[in-house]
């Protein structure tokens, strides 16, 4: 078998500032909401979910960066605004795999041309696999996970939203050979307190129409 190195771009300042802004700007969507996932294999399965918030501190751990100039809301800011510097994105590992998140990813929130796959609780664990849930596609993914304990407790709080916890510039289907189909992509709605404001449908009018043949778990939670 022949293995190929992959090429890391590594950015200009110019090129860093425009690719974070890009990034920031296709995250805007998902920022301080409760998202939605909902998803399955194929026509003749049973629909299943997943749930994520996505907030500010978040994006600049996604881009393997710990800023020593601005806290993580700051920084998300600076982005959205194309006020970043290089000087303030200190690699969080290294330069290279910095480099390489930030990347790919604008493509990460594209959740049109993403697929899913969950893998319950924490069945199965690698190095960089540390994580419930992922999205992604040919190129990388992102990884969610609950990180929250119980107060005084090592237990995971399934009651406090997931969260998106690592980027990962390797296909999807590294780990795993047949991830399903994001369906659609729903956000909380804060006045009814279900999920009902559509952001993606696989295919117009298709929520409407599928939504009754939900489980009865994931019924309950929509509108």
């Amino acid at each position: 078998m022949k293995y190929r190195l992959e090429y890391i771009p590594r950015l200009t300042e110019k090129e860093l500032v425009k690719k974070l802004h890009i990034a920031s700007k296709a995250y805007e969507p998902y920022l301080d909401r409760s998202i939605h996932f909902i998803f399955r294999t194929n026509k003749d399965s049973e629909y299943a979910y997943y749930s994520a918030s996505f907030g500010k501190r978040n994006f600049m751990h996604l881009a393997g960066i710990k800023s020593k100039s601005l806290n993580a809301d700051s920084f998300f800011d600076c982005c959205l605004f194309e006020k970043i510097t290089k000087a303030d994105c200190t690699p969080r590992k290294d330069p290279v795999t910095m480099y390489a998140k930030i990347d790919i990813m604008k493509d990460m929130f594209d959740f049109k041309h993403s697929k899913c796959y969950k893998i319950g609780e924490k069945a199965v664990i690698t190095a960089d696999n540390q994580f419930e849930f992922a999205t992604g596609n040919n190129i990388g993914l992102v990884g969610y996970d609950h990180r929250i304990n119980i107060a005084g407790t090592d237990i995971i709080d399934k009651n406090k939203p997931a969260i998106p916890t690592t980027l990962i510039r390797k296909p999807i289907y590294d780990y795993c050979s047949q991830p399903e189909k994001i369906m659609f992509v729903l956000a909380l709605n804060q006045t009814s307190c279900k999920y009902s404001d559509i952001i993606y449908e696989i295919k117009d009018g298709l929520f409407e129409k599928e939504k009754e043949l939900f489980p009865d778990p994931l019924k309950n939670l929509v509108k």
